[in-house]
């Protein structure tokens, strides 16, 4: 069996320095507006990808080629991923703080600071900015000031307004549906009420045959949480529908059988007659509505397992429905008209179901969705069950976005795909937790809120984190080629915590009235990460390495 290398202490630090230097060098290039990008060629003669989103250039990343730089680099890799899947943005401000936390840290170490000491001082300061950020950050006013913060995550100028548009329009717990073209192209659609994903359960429901989707006016729905396949159960829900007087019926099923579909459109009328003149039209509407036909559509939801028993839930809650059906409900044949619920509008596709429903904003409703926004403020964003828990929010509060976009080559269209899908969510925070001036200035006036003098043991380690907070602004002074960046530094802190650097015009100037915008959410998070990373990185005595060691192609593996 091959013996292990082990690397301890000192020689253990400087390899992961190795590893976090290529990284964060790598990478610091590309920050800020006039930064430049990654150049990715994955063999020869093949396309070079020029890449500026930080986790997207790590995933491309599987070895370096030497064992004592790689454990350092996959170090940072998984840091980096992490950051784009949890916060969203700020990979490459995490890779900079690493680096610069590491660095100053390492200086210390070798003069004879202890390791821990040093870590316990970090971590008392990054509680005193992080309570700073929090204090400053300034709620979000309009649509362009979330345009504009999409505009530094996403290199897009037309699709950057167009999600802030949509965020703004549909709120802080924004459902965007992404659609993607096979050629260049960008258009929004909006969608009114709570959105599910549900399909028509017959191409003869169509009310409107050109859009393939059946539109019913208000009405009543029946929420059936099982498969319908007996006609004694559709005739009850019809009975039931006729006993409330119900001026259209929606039907929620887990299926429907060919039979029941047929009793269905012997019963159905449809709610638009336009293409009959008027005498036909009365004659058709007349001869229905004596025969106690209604308009009628039927919709099979698509969720499964848990998602699709919290979505009757939801919408037994939006529309004043009582479930029927299922093992612990009321058998359907037993359904009356008061377990029929209340819609003003019900439209169903090939896709998706939109409820406008009755109690959207009841008081039981508005106690659901603080509930489930309790639970996504503490829920990273690759948690199992932050999606389905998105989706809900945005169901119960009532408005869907929905975007298409496209781009010439596959790959393009991934990762535009999935930028897009971060850039909504980071925008959602921007509303929940309001922005800072941008270019990372947040941090560097956020200098004057640790105390120094609190604890004589950890000033050297509170040091450590003020010398990091101007790392990320210096690096955009650099790559927008400015000279002097120290003196930079002290003209903005000296001016104000509203002061930030315009990297495109090269002026110091008023974050808010140019519209230079961060997070304060992912900045605080972005500052937490790289603060746990830099500290597991410099408190590390061994290193062990293993002759063949197992490659992953996943950063979280």
């Amino acid at each position: 069996m091959p013996v292990p290398r082990i690397a301890v202490r000192a020689e253990a630090r400087r390899h992961l320095g190795n590893g976090i230097h290529a990284i964060a060098d790598l990478l610091s290039p590309t920050l800020g507006p006039v930064g430049g990008v990654v150049a990715n060629q994955p063999n020869v003669g093949q396309k070079t990808e020029l890449l500026n989103d930080s986790s997207t250039a790590v995933r491309r990343i599987i070895e370096l080629g030497a064992p004592d730089t790689d454990v350092g680099a996959m170090f940072m890799r998984g840091m980096i991923w992490q950051v784009g899947q949890e916060i969203g943005d700020g990979g490459t401000v995490a890779a900079i703080l690493t680096r610069t936390l590491f660095d100053e840290s390492q200086r210390l170490i070798a003069a004879g600071e202890s390791p821990i000491v040093l870590a316990n001082g970090i971590r008392a300061a990054t509680e005193d900015v992080v309570a700073y950020l929090k204090q400053s950050a300034q709620p979000v006013e309009d649509e362009n000031q979330l345009s504009h913060v999409a505009r530094g995550i996403i290199d897009d100028p037309d699709l950057a307004q167009v999600l802030g548009e949509m965020s703004y329009m549909l709120g802080t717990e924004a459902h965007v549906n992404v659609h993607k073209f096979v050629a260049p192209y960008l258009q929004q659609y909006y969608h009114p009420g709570g959105h599910y994903k549900a399909q028509i359960a017959s191409m003869h429901f169509y009310t409107d045959k050109a859009n393939r989707k059946a539109v019913m006016p208000t009405g009543r729905m029946a929420l059936v949480d099982k498969r319908l396949e007996d006609p004694v159960d559709i005739i009850a829900i019809l009975q039931a529908a006729q006993q409330a007087g119900a001026e259209s019926l929606t039907i929620l099923a887990n299926h429907f059988s060919d039979q029941i579909i047929g009793i269905l459109m012997a019963n159905n009328r449809p709610p638009d007659m336009a293409d009959f003149d008027e005498s036909a039209l009365e004659k058709k509407d007349t001869k229905a509505k004596q025969q106690g036909k209604i308009p009628i559509s039927a919709a099979q939801m698509k969720f499964v397992g848990e998602e699709r028993r919290l979505g009757y839930l939801d919408l037994e809650l939006l529309t004043g429905s009582t479930i029927v059906g299922s093992d612990i409900a009321k058998p359907v044949e037993d359904i009356t008209a008061d377990d029929l619920g209340i819609v003003f509008r019900s439209e169903v596709d090939r896709d998706s179901m939109y409820v406008q429903a009755a109690h959207q904003f009841g008081p039981e409703t508005q106690a659901r969705v603080r509930e489930l926004q309790t639970q996504l403020a503490e829920m990273p964003l690759d948690h199992d069950d932050y999606d389905m828990t998105v989706r809900r929010v945005s169901a119960l509060t009532g408005g869907v976005g929905q975007i298409k976009i496209g781009a010439d080559s596959k790959v393009e269209r991934e990762l535009l795909s999935e930028l897009t899908k971060r850039t909504v969510n980071v925008l959602s925070t921007a509303q929940r937790g309001g922005v800072l001036p941008g270019a990372a200035a947040g941090y560097t006036h956020a200098c004057a809120s640790v105390d120094l003098d609190s604890n004589p043991e950890w000033r050297a380690g509170k040091q450590v984190l003020l010398r990091s907070l101007t790392a990320p602004l210096e690096q955009i002074l650099r790559n927008a080629y400015v000279e002097n960046t120290k003196v930079y530094l002290e003209r903005i802190f000296d001016a104000g915590p509203r002061t930030t650097f315009d990297a495109v015009q090269g002026e110091v100037v008023d974050a808010f009235e140019h519209s230079i915008f961060d997070v304060a959410e992912t900045m605080i998070r972005v500052l937490q990460t790289a603060v746990s990373n830099a500290i597991m990185a410099i408190t590390t005595d061994t290193i062990v390495y293993h002759k063949e060691p197992e490659q992953s192609f996943s950063p979280n593996e």
